[in-house]
């Protein structure tokens, strides 16, 4: 049997519920409980399949020790007895889930990292950005900001929900080198470029609806449509938007 003891790593706060739009906490952790089971899916299928191995012989416990660590694997035989065990840290950093919006928590994206040893001694441990967080990191600090100014601009100042939509597209394309293909169980895939789409169309709405509150307005639900395109491909990535504007 196989067991993987998932610890709460870097969710052990007490503040753990998942935030709604509407909160007024910078300090909240936006993140789910079960963020880091959620990366695992579906690791019993390969595990079943790497090791021929019944499915059901694959058990997830939350970790109860007191190393920092997230993941932590142990082999039992036949015998329950122990026949191999390790452990592995993931990697994160902090940053305010939108940045115009800090007040609405925090959350904590993967990080890249690389880690060179000689002779068992740790000669190279650090972070990087992937071109991902590169790319996230213009959406959030330049492109929502100037669409939410072209908003503010093209209402007054006082945006009404009632007149929506503001623009009638905001373009994001996109070319990425990423992972982006099928797994042979349950129809899943490793995908980082459908990952990215969801949070690039889902924290943009959510940018709107804020805006809207910031300005003691209710939430702008409909401001115009966003929407990536993005597209895998090798070497060096590519990045651009266009803001189509309709008459109000």
């Amino acid at each position: 049997m196989l067991q993987a003891a998932l610890t709460n790593g870097m969710m052990n706060r007490s503040a753990l519920t998942m935030g709604t739009i509407y909160d007024n906490d910078p300090e909240k952790w936006r993140d789910i409980p079960i963020r880091n089971l959620q990366e695992l899916y579906p690791i019993d299928d390969v595990i079943s399949d790497a090791l021929n191995i019944h499915r059901d012989c694959v058990k997830f416990e939350i970790y109860k020790g007191d190393e920092n660590i997230t993941y932590e694997v142990t082999a039992l035989n036949e015998n329950g007895e122990e026949i191999y065990q390790n452990s592995y840290l993931s990697r994160y950093y902090e940053r305010p889930y939108i940045e115009e919006f800090p007040d609405m928590g925090k959350v904590h994206p993967a990080s890249a990292y690389v880690c060179a040893m000689v002779n068992d001694k740790s000669v190279l441990n650090e972070t990087f950005e992937t071109d991902l967080t590169k790319i996230w990191n213009i959406y959030q600090r330049d492109i929502l900001p100037e669409v939410g100014r072209v908003v503010m601009e093209r209402s007054g100042g006082h945006p009404n929900p009632e007149q929506q939509p503001y623009f009638g597209c905001l373009n994001l394309k996109i070319k990425v080198s990423e992972p982006d293909y099928e797994l042979p169980y349950r129809d899943d895939m490793i995908t980082s470029i459908d990952a990215m789409h969801e949070d690039i169309y889902f924290v943009g709405a959510d940018y709107f609806k804020m805006l809207g509150i910031s300005v003691g307005v209710k939430p702008l639900d409909a401001p115009g449509l966003i929407l990536p395109e993005i597209e895998k491909k090798e070497g060096k990535p590519e990045f651009s938007y266009a803001v189509i504007l309709i008459s109000v």
